[in-house]
């Protein structure tokens, strides 16, 4: 498809997260923003901190699909990042 990838993420932006689960989300968020994108079209991911969050954002060209794109702030429960410590993990 041609599409170009662009990234803006500082090097030295530390957070602690779960890294399998957050790669996961991130490779199925940048495979569609290719496979839905036109042709010839752009993906740029952003990550930054504001008020003391880490903001990740992915953006492309394509159509998408504006309900599920922008869903209503106030039932779409967006997931979150937590810190190690609060982390459990069975095994």
């Amino acid at each position: 498809k041609n599409v170009t990838i662009t990234q803006d993420i500082p090097e030295s932006l530390p957070f602690i997260t779960q890294r399998d689960r957050l790669r996961s989300v991130l490779l199925n968020l940048l495979s569609n923003a290719v496979e839905y994108n036109k042709s010839g079209g752009d993906v740029r991911v952003r990550c930054y901190r504001e008020n003391g969050s880490l903001q990740l954002t992915i953006q492309d060209t394509g159509e998408g699909d504006s309900e599920r794109s922008n869903p209503d702030p106030a039932t779409h429960d967006a997931p979150r990042c937590r810190h190690a410590a609060d982390s459990t993990r069975s095994g």
